[in-house]
């Protein structure tokens, strides 16, 4: 199940310490909501995570890596240098 709450969190971890307004976190869930909304099949949570990592990319590349790191399960310093490269 979607929960928006959750994304919120993750968003929240993601940006720790940014200089960053918390507008921008809302409006990245709208915006994620709105693509989703018109799409009737079922999302999966890799589509949404995906999504999340394509918006950060452009957003703040600090909390692409912090979300990335979580979301992608690093065990090792190549694996960041594999998501860098």
């Amino acid at each position: 199940m979607y929960e928006r709450q959750k994304i919120k969190r993750a968003l929240l971890l993601s940006f720790a310490k940014r200089n960053i307004e918390k507008t921008i976190i809302e409006n990245i869930i709208n915006d994620l909501e709105y693509k989703r909304s018109n799409d009737n099949s079922e999302i999966s949570s890799k589509q949404i995570g995906d999504d999340i990592l394509e918006i950060l990319k452009k957003t703040d590349p600090i909390a692409y890596v912090r979300f990335a790191s979580v979301y992608r399960s690093f065990d090792n310093l190549d694996d960041f240098k594999k998501l860098l490269a």
